[in-house]
């Protein structure tokens, strides 16, 4: 999808106006910008291609999947059987994702204007401006409007009940630092690091998980 909007509502079930519609995988719908890697190091494509990953990796993983897969990516998975949605990135927030609870509604949108369009202006952030006026940005999830949040890099937040929570945001800070004498340690490490990682992400692995 190069772009998306959608507003959701669980009100005895799940109401979804969305452009465009969602795609479905495993009962959920799914909406998604980016890529994730697939078998081979090579992106998805065909039938276990980017919707299959994002629906397996929720079904094995829950709301921690995005660290189960690798990409460049913006995704929201709604679960309508538990009335739930999660909105999720990668750790580089390389594709953006806006989102603002708007009456009983979540509304939820690649492009900020197109929620703007939506809501109405309503109340300037401050706080964002000054951030932008001073410093040629803003490190955080606020935007310019008070009511609208940019999702984070690494965040995933979940909307359940109404009500959002913050299940996780990645960054360098969680990098504990490496204190190695020799340079050949370093190396040993780094062929380490791929082949766990290869391991717990490749979608090969999400097709052996058992739904939960």
């Amino acid at each position: 999808m190069e772009r998306f909007f959608l507003r959701l509502r669980f009100d005895g079930g799940r109401k979804i106006a969305s452009t465009p519609a969602s795609e479905r995988a495993e009962g959920l719908d799914l909406f998604w910008r980016g890529y994730v890697w697939g078998p081979d190091a090579a992106p998805a494509s065909g039938s276990f291609g980017v919707t299959g990953i994002l629906a397996r990796a929720y079904r094995c993983f829950g709301e921690d999947f995005p660290r189960r897969i690798e990409g460049a990516f913006a995704a929201v998975v709604i679960d309508s059987a538990r009335a739930t949605a999660v909105l999720a990135h990668d750790e580089l927030a390389l594709e953006s994702l806006f989102y603002a609870p708007y009456n009983d509604e979540l509304i939820v949108a690649t492009h900020l204007l197109d929620i703007i369009r939506a809501t109405g202006v309503g109340e300037l952030d401050e706080t964002y401006i000054s951030d932008y006026l001073a410093h040629g940005w803003h490190f955080g999830d606020r935007t310019p409007y008070s009511h609208v949040r940019r999702l984070r890099a690494g965040e995933t937040v979940v909307w359940r009940g109404g009500g959002l929570k913050r299940v996780g945001a990645w960054t360098l800070d969680s990098v504990a630092p490496l204190r190695l004498t020799d340079e050949r340690d370093y190396e040993t490490l780094f062929r380490g690091a791929i082949a766990r990682g290869r391991h717990g992400r490749n979608p090969s692995t999400l097709r052996r998980c058992s739904n939960r």
